[in-house]
């Protein structure tokens, strides 16, 4: 059985590290070691810039979950506009 899971930058910062198993053909990356290959060393070190929608929020902002609304069609017009902004701005695809 496979599982496939995506592990967030909050739940890492929980521990002092994390191993996953893939068992590949290669040896053992550790993206911590001062040797390791430049490719990796990139990946390790990337940044990515928070969108500016996102600017204002801090570690405490969480999802939240609510039931499906119908909307009225002024209001539909405005949220295929906000959609389509995000998409523009690469914020969602």
């Amino acid at each position: 059985m496979q599982n496939n899971f995506i592990i967030g930058q909050p739940f890492c910062k929980l521990f002092d590290s994390i191993n996953i198993f893939y068992h590949g053909s290669k040896p053992t990356l550790n993206l911590a070691d001062t040797n390791v290959d430049h490719h990796a060393l990139c990946l390790a070190q990337a940044r990515v810039k928070t969108p500016k929608l996102f600017l204002g929020l801090d570690d405490s902002v969480r999802p939240i979950k609510s039931p499906t609304r119908h909307y009225k069609p002024e209001e539909r017009k405005f949220i295929a506009g906000e959609i389509k902004d995000l998409l523009k701005h690469g914020v969602i695809r």
